[in-house]
């Protein structure tokens, strides 16, 4: 929205916001397409602690080693499926989360193309700052929205011994 379309409607308003929302669906569509090629991957990622070889499994070992003690066998987790498509429900999920999470500095930035015309010319460069401060943020904390994949009722982890 432009400063020449100051006097719109509320009809025009909502024609604005349809086009918004139409611009953060395509993206949304376009990065779950991206994960859900890179399935894989993700997966081999998210996986990670359940390899006897993780990272965290080998420093909580030179811990306990330096302390007097020692971790024999490490959690290992095995994935069910607990109905007819689940695998592919999951991988839905999985991709849907990842394409959300990527392109949400793009949504951001949408929705305050939308909301900026609102602001007072001295509080219009404020949430620059937060749209800047998402990226890094989207990077690091990835993982939690794809965590709902693995709690929800299509697959469980079971701890095997």
């Amino acid at each position: 929205m432009s400063a020449a379309n100051e006097g719109q409607s509320f009809w025009d308003h909502l024609d604005e916001l349809r086009t918004v929302l139409i611009r953060i669906a395509v993206a949304v569509l376009g990065g779950s397409i991206v994960a859900f090629c890179l399935k894989q991957p993700l997966f081999e990622l998210v996986l990670a602690p359940n390899s006897p070889d993780f990272i965290t499994y080998k420093l909580l070992n030179r811990i306990a080693q330096w302390a007097g003690s020692h971790i024999e066998d490490m959690a290992s987790i095995k994935l069910i499926n607990t109905g007819l498509a689940q695998q592919f429900v999951l991988h839905m999920k999985m991709a849907f989360s990842m394409g959300t999470q990527c392109v949400s500095p793009y949504i951001i930035y949408q929705l305050f193309r939308f909301v900026s015309p609102a602001f007072y010319s001295a509080n219009a460069a404020m949430p620059c700052g937060w749209l800047l401060a998402d990226t890094p943020c989207s990077c690091w904390a990835w993982p939690w929205p794809t965590c709902w994949c693995f709690r929800s009722r299509s697959a469980f982890w079971v701890p095997t011994r």
